[in-house]
């Protein structure tokens, strides 16, 4: 499987923080919550090679089988189909540049609370508000403002927005 940069992907773990990330950002009334992370591809290559940067207990690049080889969260990654030659490369700077920045420890808390809205310091970013950011930069939004997105935000878009996304790898452990 061939990888693009700006690619999306989405992660789906079993831990105690993947449940609670996934039952916070959960509106009223919504069906249940299929992702509680998300992340871009910056590099081109196969599943095995293509660069990924996350926003962990830090911003890190890496490869996906690195990360999730051997786990039981799964991995689906979702393609832009709207995206110029001169946007991606505006996206895949974006997103390099939180490298080795610290995760938004305090962001996750004002989600969890129902504050994102507060959220807004670039400095700390959270993996919704990293990918958010990035998409950002050339105009492209998933629906709300990149501060208040959650990785569900994002892959409801997604899905919502066939003409726009398309899956490209569906849920699957590797």
């Amino acid at each position: 499987m061939q990888l693009k940069a700006c690619d999306i992907f989405f992660t789906h773990g079993e831990g105690a923080l993947s449940k609670a990330i996934r039952w916070f950002s959960r509106s009223p009334g919504e069906a249940k919550t299929e992702t509680n992370h998300v992340g871009i591809v910056v590099d081109d290559g196969t599943l095995e090679n293509a660069g990924v940067v996350e926003a962990l207990s830090h911003v890190r690049y890496g490869t996906l089988p690195a990360r999730y080889r051997g786990k039981r969260d799964t991995v689906s990654v979702w393609r832009p189909a709207n995206l110029t030659k001169k946007e991606r490369a505006a996206i895949v700077s974006k997103a390099r540049g939180y490298i080795g920045r610290d995760y938004g420890w305090l962001k996750l808390g004002l989600h969890a609370l129902g504050l994102q809205r507060f959220a807004k310091l670039d400095k700390w970013p959270i993996c919704s508000y990293l990918v958010g950011k990035a998409y950002g930069v050339v105009g492209k939004e998933f629906g709300r403002d990149g501060n208040e997105l959650t990785p569900d935000d994002i892959l409801d878009f997604c899905q919502a927005n066939p003409d726009k996304y398309k899956e490209v790898m569906p849920w699957t452990q590797l």
